[in-house]
């Protein structure tokens, strides 16, 4: 399997490219939120990244696994912090680019990983207008309701799930902040920046 139009076709049901730019947009969506929930990027990237007031000596990359880094360069700045009665405050620092390849190609995504986004996927597609890409207007009002009664994905993966009642505040709360990601929020742990994982 893989992160892929073709597998998101697969996945939807769709046997041609008719409705290719609503799910490629779905699919961006989905990625996109998997991202900032997890406060990383996920696929193979190349990227550029300055760090200044560099006063420690470990730098955070956030697109991993790390695949290759280009060599840093280093640039000298003079900066004024502030004034102070007139006197600027001048502070010799530098700044640091990094470039960098890191993420999981899109065709190697650990399994898990890969369950949880399609799955994701599927209950928002199963919520879109093909034609549009847009939400359906019954889909948006229900949104936000914090329920998931039921959820098959790919005949392996069912997931009962019901926040009602007054016991519920702990599933209400990762419910509110995994959102369409809830019924897979232990496998989202795991790949969460600074928790463990990959």
């Amino acid at each position: 399997m893989a992160w892929t139009i073709e597998r998101a076709r697969e996945v939807a049901g769709i046997a041609d490219d008719t409705y290719d730019d609503a799910l490629q947009l779905t699919m961006d969506i989905i990625l996109a939120e998997a991202e900032g929930k997890l406060e990383r990027g996920l696929l193979l990237m190349e990227v550029t990244e300055d760090f200044f007031d560099l006063d420690y000596c470990r730098l955070y990359l956030p697109r991993y696994p790390v695949v290759e880094v280009a060599s840093p360069t280093v640039t000298r700045l003079n900066k004024v912090r502030g004034w102070i009665e007139g006197w600027g405050s001048a502070v010799v620092n530098c700044k640091l680019t990094v470039q960098w390849t890191g993420g999981y190609d899109p065709a190697e995504l650990p399994a898990d990983l890969e369950a949880a986004l399609w799955g994701a996927f599927l209950a928002r597609w199963n919520n879109v207008d093909p034609d549009t890409g847009g939400l359906i207007a019954s889909s948006v009002a229900a949104q936000g309701t914090g329920e998931v009664k039921s959820l098959t994905v790919f005949d392996a993966y069912k997931v009962d799930y019901d926040i009602g009642g007054s016991g519920a505040s702990f599933a209400a709360e990762t419910q509110n902040f995994w959102g369409i990601f809830a019924p897979w929020a232990d496998t989202m742990i795991r790949y969460r920046r600074n928790v463990g994982g990959a």
